[in-house]
């Protein structure tokens, strides 16, 4: 028995030292590889972008990109859509940001950075501050500080329709100082937009008497103002309508049993802000958008199986529906590591599965590599294909339809508070 034993322990130590079998090569790598180019660098500070110039033709023509990201907490990809945007801005023009955050606060954060306010003091009273509190988030806030007084400025703006920061709290006061005289007969909507500037899911507790005329209320206000003609009336007349559209979806949102005509609210006044900023705001300009990959794709509904909420029309639907080509999303994507917000904490991140979009790109050379759907090599690619954009779920699309571009991190970080 003892030498069965031996004899049994020595073949199996035999196996064990045998030549290692390799993996089966992922099917994609070949076709990805032609269709995709390493990324040297995910680091902002990193101004040699060399690495990143094969993108250009696929950016001739393009007045807006769109960086999406697969969830609020990857800290790693806040860093990489950083040196996007300094690349966007260095070698293209691109000089207006953004952000997934309040119209009203953002747009006013920015007149106070060209006017010499810090960016970050700004930045704190108007962006989200999953966003402004992460340290890997803070790069960018450098960006915008080093145009502060109007040195070749990267100015800050946001389409979001929600009041952001403790700036939208100076909305009523501005107001009622524009309207002037005709303020007198809006005191009502002024006491309710007072109320939604404090806490907007108060809002869906109003009487239903009180939102509908908070609602005409809105349209009369912005009538008023747009008849001025001048471009801060202007701006004004766009925050009032967007303000009454997200208390709408305030009010009647319900995140349980969501409804896709309320969902999509949000939505459609996020792609009406953009297109308003990019087309009466920043007329001729490159504007960068810097939001969830859930807001910036299009054609959603062509995700299989469907996931939730699969009448929800994103934002970038809407808008590429007015731009088309002059509108690219690029979907910045991680392999493995962890991923979290700087407020919730962090989480292991799976390695992506074989035979996903991801898998393949992590079989190619480089830490970081981006793949470019508009390049000739990609229509030869067999689509759809399993990938993870969003929320780290694997979902089977045609992504060519979805997205323009997909930057893919290899091993990436969590969101992490930033220090005082």
């Amino acid at each position: 028995m003892h030498v069965l034993r031996s004899a049994v322990f020595a073949a199996a130590l035999a196996c064990a030292c045998g030549p290692a079998v390799p993996p089966a090569p992922e099917p994609l790598a070949g076709p990805l590889a032609a269709a995709s180019f390493p990324v040297r660098s995910i680091d902002p500070a990193d101004e040699d972008f060399a690495d990143l110039e094969p993108l250009a033709p696929s950016l001739a023509g393009v007045r807006l990109v769109l960086l999406g990201e697969p969830s609020h907490g990857d800290g790693s990809l806040f860093l990489a859509k950083t040196r996007l945007v300094r690349y966007l801005q260095r070698r293209h023009g691109f000089d207006v940001l953004a952000m997934e955050s309040g119209l009203y606060a953002c747009e006013r954060a920015g007149d106070a950075i060209r006017a010499g306010s810090p960016a970050r003091e700004q930045v704190d009273l108007s962006v989200f501050d999953v966003w402004g509190g992460s340290a890997q988030f803070q790069p960018l806030v450098a960006l915008l500080e080093a145009g502060r007084g109007g040195a070749a400025p990267l100015e800050l703006t946001g389409f979001d329709g929600q009041l952001t920061g403790e700036l939208s709290k100076r909305l009523p006061d501005e107001l009622a100082a524009a309207l002037g005289p005709a303020a007198r007969g809006h005191d009502a909507w002024l006491a309710t937009l007072r109320g939604l500037v404090a806490t907007p899911q108060r809002f869906r507790k109003l009487d239903a008497k009180v939102r509908d005329a908070f609602a005409r209320d809105s349209a009369a206000v912005a009538a008023v103002l747009d008849a001025r003609a001048d471009g801060e009336a202007s701006f004004l007349a766009q925050v009032v309508r967007s303000t009454e559209r997200i208390a709408f979806f305030w009010a009647n949102a319900d995140f349980e049993k969501p409804v896709p005509d309320v969902m999509n609210v949000r939505d459609a006044q996020m792609a009406d802000n953009l297109l308003w900023l990019m087309e009466r705001r920043y007329p001729g300009r490159r504007v960068i958008a810097w939001a969830a990959t859930s807001h910036a794709l299009r054609r959603r509904q062509e995700i299989t199986p469907p996931i939730p909420d699969p009448g929800m029309i994103p934002m970038g639907h809407h808008v590429h529906a007015r731009l088309g080509e002059a509108m690219y999303t690029l979907a910045f994507v991680g392999g493995r590591g962890r991923v979290g917000t700087w407020r919730q904490g962090a989480w292991d991140l799976r390695r992506p599965r074989r035979g996903t979009l991801e898998r393949a790109l992590e079989s190619l050379d480089g830490d970081a590599r981006l793949l470019d759907l508009r390049a000739p090599a990609a229509a030869a690619l067999p689509w759809p294909q399993v990938a993870r954009p969003l929320g780290y779920v694997p979902m089977e699309a045609p992504w060519p339809r979805l997205l323009d571009g997909v930057l893919f991190v290899r091993n990436v970080g969590p969101s992490t508070g930033r220090e005082e």
